[in-house]
């Protein structure tokens, strides 16, 4: 079993944070309850889009998850070029900060 959840962590790496960013990451704070989004797991820039119903985004595991209005970060410059999801398996979407737009 800890074999196969080795596999699974290395076969992830492009979502997880690119060290370029790091700091930037760390300095997320929850929109709905304030406090820090992220450390080094759980904020990853990722694949998100945007639908009828809001934003959906890309977790670790490949399932599209919906992000709550009350957890995107507006308003803060994103220098990652892409979404960033920050996420748990519980409780879920814990921030999302959306791509440059334009």
């Amino acid at each position: 079993m800890k074999i196969l959840l080795a596999l699974i962590l290395l076969a992830i790496p492009a979502y997880a944070h690119d060290g370029v960013h790091n700091d930037w990451m760390n300095s997320l704070v929850r929109p709905d309850v304030g406090g820090s989004c992220c450390n080094l797991h759980d904020c990853k820039v990722t694949d998100a889009k945007m639908t009828g119903d809001g934003w959906v985004a890309l977790n670790q595991f490949g399932q599209w998850v919906k992000v709550p209005e009350t957890k995107i970060i507006r308003g803060k410059d994103n220098p990652t070029g892409r979404p960033v999801l920050c996420w748990l398996p519980s409780p879920g979407v814990l921030c999302f900060v959306e791509p440059p737009m334009g």
